[in-house]
């Protein structure tokens, strides 16, 4: 379509854009992955590219589209996407070293946990007091941290 409009306008055609949506990308991003799983059967099965983990990575490719779309910098939102995307099967298969930490718990948690170190054992042991009191702010930091 976007080829023969271009084709058909005369005069100002080629100042016509492209636009994908979201839905799109998603589709299209999906059959890539079962085209993939299609011509390479060694990538089924547990492990790899599960129906399961699929939907899974399209899930994520999703959600970072819509999360990024919020992002007043056009241009911070495109940059942060594409690592988010470039990231996506890593952190749906565990590997959390270079997500976002606005995009994952899991590299939210490892930010918290470098700005809290955790207290030395033994100045904990020498005050049972402060042990409990430090308990109850994990505990509260914990329940507020839920998604």
């Amino acid at each position: 379509m976007y080829p023969s409009l271009i084709q058909q306008v005369p005069g100002w055609g080629h100042c016509i854009k492209k636009l994908e949506c979201a839905n799109h990308i998603c589709k299209c991003y999906r059959s890539a992955l079962e085209k993939l799983v299609s011509e390479n059967p060694a990538y089924k099965g547990s492990g790899g590219l599960t129906e399961k983990m699929r939907r899974r990575l399209v899930s994520a490719a999703r959600c970072a589209i819509k999360m990024r779309s919020k992002e007043p910098d056009r241009r911070l939102g495109v940059k942060l996407l594409r690592a988010d995307l470039n990231n996506g099967p890593n952190h749906c298969f565990g590997k959390h070293q270079l997500c976002n930490p606005d995009f994952c718990s899991s590299a939210k948690n490892r930010l918290l946990a470098s700005e809290n170190p955790p207290v030395q054992e033994a100045a904990a042991q020498s005050n049972p007091e402060k042990e409990l009191e430090l308990e109850e702010d994990e505990l509260a930091c914990k329940s507020s941290l839920k998604c």
